[in-house]
């Protein structure tokens, strides 16, 4: 089984700031072990979906490189044991969001799958934000023993937020 933990970020009419994000990002890094007492799926916090709704001031901004406070605190829950996932964005850009950067994110977008079993047809949906993200001059290749996405066969339009992604 398994048991939900919410963590509120946003106002009630969905606003947010960074403060609220890296505050609730740490509180996950924080509770990583905890016993919620209600069964024995109920024990830490395993999994961090993120998604966040922001505004791109249009096709020129990449958002961010994994460099921010928010990147930062996403990378120390991972090392804390939580794996990060992350929303890209849906406003059509090449835009990586400030969580979805980090080295440690698991990024996720839409497709179209053109309603066939085969992914040969699949493609980015026209309103999902794609990467690659911006270089954070960090050493992604260097990541103990991970595979460096570049090297796996994926197309030119797969998203992949940081270089190396540990599996």
């Amino acid at each position: 089984g398994s048991y939900l933990v919410d963590v509120k970020v946003m106002t009630d009419v969905g606003g947010t700031n960074s403060a609220y994000t890296l505050k609730g990002i740490n509180w996950v890094a924080q509770n990583v072990d905890t016993d919620w007492g209600n069964n024995d799926s109920s024990i830490g916090i395993d999994v961090m979906s993120m998604s966040f709704g922001s505004v791109s001031s249009g096709g020129d901004d990449p958002g961010d490189n994994g460099s921010n406070a928010e990147a930062r605190a996403v990378d120390a829950a991972a090392d804390a044991g939580v794996v990060p996932v992350a929303a890209i964005g849906n406003d059509g850009y090449r835009r990586v969001t400030s969580v979805g950067a980090a080295d440690s994110a698991i990024t996720v977008g839409a497709i179209e799958d053109k309603d066939t079993i085969n992914r040969d047809d699949d493609s980015i949906a026209s309103y999902s934000n794609s990467g690659p993200r911006e270089d954070d001059g960090d050493d992604d290749e260097g990541n103990d023993g991970g595979v460096d996405a570049h090297d796996a066969d994926v197309d030119d339009g797969m998203v992949c937020a940081g270089e190396g992604v540990d599996a």
